[in-house]
């Protein structure tokens, strides 16, 4: 199956860099009321890791409130035996009442070197709220100080983890899905390609991809229209790389997905992108659709109009960004229900 939503690649190229004119009212106002209470939006990169991620914790505290009451989370380890480098994960389980069978698999964004499950906690219980199912938020190893493939080593261990030992955590065994925003996307798909090229593909019901990085370029169309923002821009995403990614790994798909060859991605479960309309990385995410597209692999794409990098964050301000989430909960559930 393929979709579509209005607002392809090629119309983002239309709006200057710098513009937000085009953002939804309602963050273009969360913008403004931002800069009148705290100034210039501040560089985390610029800081020392420690410093940069404090800050960013900081600034991510304001949208993970009003959590749902009905989800709980619990904190959780995941032990050594499934771990490339026999290291304990720990992570977030949000525990819908009553949960039905399946448990999502998620990692938080933050260009492999901010965040935490907390600075996503609002996203993950809306998402366990909505699919009645577990989500798991993984908190794994973050660059600087732990390089590729620290935290892609980390997602593979609880993927392993969970297609066999939910019991474990005290869950009902059921479909596993996986899930992440940004360099979570990232981290994603590339451990289900890292399961792929070890011969042993995770028995995972879907991927819910949304604004992920797939590769390094900063000469695609939406890197170019939105060099400097708002929000991500190719400056901060570059420190990111330079964080993360070794040299001579240009051609590595469990670090940079889109060099991934044909059959490597034919072997994925099915896909389910998301993309903001005014985000650099946009072109990233319908160049993997388009890849499985041409290869007649289930996958979707919205491309949410007037919504930039970092919009799954603003659900309890902006009406949209909810209704999008609970559309991401539907894809989830037609897999799981179908596994």
């Amino acid at each position: 199956m393929t979709n579509v939503a209005p607002l392809g690649a090629d119309k983002c190229t239309t709006s200057r860099p710098d513009d937000k004119a085009n953002l939804l009212p309602e963050i273009a106002l969360l913008f403004e009321e931002m800069s009148a209470r705290h100034g210039k939006d501040v560089d985390c990169t610029l800081m020392s890791s420690e410093k940069g991620r404090a800050r960013a914790a900081l600034q991510n505290r304001k949208w993970n409130t009003d959590l749902p009451a009905e989800i709980l989370s619990r904190d959780v380890t995941i032990d050594s035996r499934g771990h490339p480098e026999g290291r304990e994960v720990s992570g977030t389980l949000f525990i819908p009442p009553n949960p039905r069978p399946g448990v999502t698999l998620y990692a938080h964004g933050g260009g492999f070197a901010f965040g935490s499950p907390a600075c996503q906690s609002r996203f993950t219980s809306l998402l366990a709220q909505y699919t009645g199912q577990v989500v798991l938020s993984l908190d794994y190893q973050l660059a600087p100080e732990a390089p590729f493939p620290a935290g892609l080593h980390d997602v593979v261990a609880a993927l392993r983890f969970l297609s066999s030992n939910q019991d474990k955590l005290g869950l009902q065994s059921g479909p596993v899905s996986i899930a992440g925003e940004s360099a979570g996307a990232n981290l994603a798909i590339s451990a289900l390609i890292y399961e792929i090229r070890a011969g042993r593909p995770a028995r995972v019901a879907g991927a819910l991809l949304i604004c992920g990085n797939y590769q390094h370029n900063p000469d695609t169309a939406s890197a170019k229209a939105f060099y400097n923002g708002p929000g991500l821009t190719i400056p901060r995403m570059a420190r990111y790389w330079s964080w993360y990614a070794p040299e001579g790994k240009e051609n590595d798909p469990t670090l940079f997905p889109l060099s991934a060859c044909d059959d490597e991605l034919l072997q994925l479960p099915p896909l389910a992108i998301y993309a903001a309309g005014i985000d650099p990385l946009l072109t990233d995410s319908t160049m993997l659709f388009e890849r499985c597209v041409a290869l007649k692999h289930p996958v979707t794409l919205e491309v949410v109009p007037h919504v930039l990098h970092g919009f799954i964050q603003m659900s309890r301000d902006v009406p949209e960004v909810q209704c999008v989430i609970q559309r991401m909960a539907a894809a989830v559930l037609d897999w799981t229900f179908c596994s």
